[in-house]
């Protein structure tokens, strides 16, 4: 554990220390994402913890708010699952967090099925406000159409992912 605790504290810096000694779970995210997402742009030229900011928002328990600032910290930076844990993070959070992690290697398709596929209310959650806030026109107008074309393409199943958590909830009624 030693190699993981030095890289994160070369990485975060002092953050690193405010974000072990945070007890608050989704405090402690935000520490953890306006540090290692400190200057980075998302294609429009915006802050990109902003669409993280947007995804949490529209998440509804505090876990799942959470795992949207968390969704894309294994996928987009040199963090990972046993980083999460060391900084404090449950392991169910660090286990959703690397399931709504796209890995390279893999098609799309596929990975939105082993989202669909896992059950996973909170996972499905986080994904739809993801995906909801990648598709919004607000975000979308700012990029070359090219770009807004092949996106509005990408998110159109956005409403198998909304139905997957409807199919959840109704379950939960009976």
């Amino acid at each position: 554990m030693e190699n993981y605790e030095r890289k994160l504290e070369m990485l975060l810096g002092d953050t690193y220390y405010k974000i072990l000694d945070e007890t608050d779970i989704l405090e402690k995210a935000k520490l953890l994402v306006d540090s290692i997402f400190a200057g980075v742009k998302d294609k429009s030229g915006e802050p990109y913890v902003n669409h993280l900011y947007s995804v949490s928002e529209g998440c509804k328990s505090n876990k799942t708010k959470v795992i949207g600032l968390l969704h894309d910290v294994i996928e987009d930076t040199i963090l990972n699952y046993v980083d999460l844990l060391i900084l404090g993070f449950s392991k169910e959070i660090a286990l959703d967090v690397q399931l709504l992690t796209k890995t390279p290697f893999v098609d799309y398709t596929e990975y939105i099925n082993k989202i669909l596929n896992s059950n996973n209310r909170d996972v499905l959650e986080v994904k739809y406000q993801d995906m909801l806030n990648n598709s919004s026109e607000e975000r979308l107008v700012n990029l070359p159409e090219k770009i807004q074309k092949r996106l509005r393409k990408k998110y159109e199943i956005i409403n198998s992912i909304k139905d997957k958590i409807k199919e959840l909830e109704k379950d939960d009624w009976y």
